[in-house]
């Protein structure tokens, strides 16, 4: 599937984000009664994550889903923001997720 991808990626004009998601859903079948279905030509096992513990920047840093049902969050995904990377570190630095030293 990788492999796949990399070639995708070749094109210029290909957002890898987009690219992967083209690469995942190839030969896909339906959602099956466990929630999950078969991507990438029945090759993998493909389901969605609870987004209050694999958070996307939003929902983690501005929400705080995972405190309002009371949960271990495991990853913060840092999404876009109108600062850049910089941005994106100071959030962390804000959650104390980001070792900054003085």
């Amino acid at each position: 599937m990788v492999e796949e991808w990399i070639k995708v990626l070749e094109k210029p004009d290909v957002w890898d984000q987009n690219a992967f998601n083209d690469v995942v859903r190839m030969g896909a079948t339906k959602s099956r009664e466990d929630g999950l279905f078969e991507g990438w030509n029945k090759q993998v096992n493909v389901g969605i994550l609870p987004a209050a513990q694999f958070s996307s920047g939003h929902v983690f840093f501005v929400q705080h889903k995972y405190e309002e049902f009371g949960l271990q969050p495991y990853v913060a995904h840092a999404t876009f923001q109108y600062s850049g990377t910089p941005g994106k570190r100071h959030r962390f630095r804000e959650a104390m997720l980001f070792e900054d030293p003085p």
